[in-house]
Order: structure tokens, then sequence, then C-alpha cells
């Protein structure tokens, strides 16, 4: 995980999740907690020439090519062990970053109806957050939380939802308050300290 960004009004990284493969959610702290299964990597090209450096940009439609193709051999490993939630979990993943959010979303979805998980919870609202459903991600943490009250994860990413989308300062004191008291080893505490000291700062 990486760690939170020290102004607890910006949003930097995911993804992440933290989704290191979630790398969507760059620019945002939403997914500096959440659970990273794994990351599409794009082939690297070398100049040997010595004309002066062009930038090519990738498309969307080479993007979801090389989506597809990454996922490719997941989809056929899940054809062969259709309840693998990890399977799931890692497609939804690679779709995610390929800023495929309706499949990534489904496949997280699904990976939930299968075996339902405060990790899949806090990373299919991640997805939601990229894909500008504020709602619903705030709803499926609250879900992780139903089912694990001590998640790290989902207490960080709900407290800054409810700080940035919502304006609720005691709100996210609350919860990040919670998660040192139900983590006190968590490796970011001194972070979240200082979050937490500069929004009551500023309140």
């Amino acid at each position: 995980m990486d760690v939170p960004n020290s102004d607890p009004k910006q949003w930097s990284s995911a993804q992440a999740y933290g989704l290191s493969l979630i790398c969507l959610i760059v620019g945002i702290v939403f997914g500096c907690l959440v659970h990273a299964p794994g990351s599409v990597k794009v082939p690297a090209t070398t100049a040997k020439t010595t004309a002066p450096a062009t930038t090519t940009q990738v498309t969307p439609e080479q993007i979801k090519s090389m989506t597809d193709k990454a996922a490719q051999p997941l989809l056929e490993k899940l054809s062969q062990n259709p309840t693998d939630t990890d399977l799931m979990a890692q497609i939804a993943a690679v779709y995610a970053k390929g800023h495929q959010f309706d499949v990534a979303e489904r496949y997280f979805q699904q990976a939930i109806n299968v075996k339902p998980s405060a990790d899949l919870y806090t990373d299919l609202a991640s997805v939601y957050h990229a894909d500008g459903a504020e709602d619903k991600a705030m709803e499926n943490l609250n879900h992780a939380l139903e089912l694990d009250p001590k998640c790290a994860n989902a207490l960080f990413n709900l407290g800054v939802m409810k700080l940035r989308i919502k304006g609720d300062k005691k709100g996210a004191i609350v919860l990040w308050e919670r998660l040192i008291k139900t983590n006190p080893d968590n490796p970011h505490r001194t972070e979240i300290e200082q979050m937490i000291a500069r929004v009551k700062k500023s309140s």
C-alpha cells in the first residue's frame, strides 16, 4: 500500500488499490490504502536512431486492445475455475487499469456474489469512484465495514470521501481515529494522525 497523502484534501493515488493496478485513480488519495491485485505491463521500446524523439499518443482503442490482451490468459484460467474469486479480482483490476470500468465493476461484483469480503467491496468502491459514482463507492465501503469493522482500507477511504465529497470533517476524523484504535500497528499511523490533526485544526 502507498503512504497516504499528507494533505487530506488532495487525492493522489491508486491505487492502489493502491490499485498499484488501478493506476486509473492516479491524482487522488482514495486508493492509497486499497488492495492492488496486479498490474498490466506495457512493453517498452528502444529508439535506435539519432533522429529527434517523437511522442506517440496511445489511443483508447490501443488501450482497450492491450487491456483485452492482458486479461485473456486470466479469463482462460477463470473458464477452468469459474468460482475462483482471486482470478475474478485480478481480471477486474486489469480492466480497471484499462479504464473499462463497467467490466471491472462486473467482475468485482461477480467475485462478491461468490464470496463477499471487505477487500473486494473496497476494491469495487475504488472503481465506482474512478467511474464517478461516488454514492455507490461510499455504499460499498460501508458494506466492507459491515463485514469487517476493522478494515483499515475501508476506514481510511471512507474518511477521505466523507471529507472531500461530503465536507464532513467530523465524520472523517471519527473513521480515522477508529482506524488507529482498531489497527494500532498500522504502518501509516503517523501520517493518519497528522491528517487528523490538520483536519481538526482547520475546523
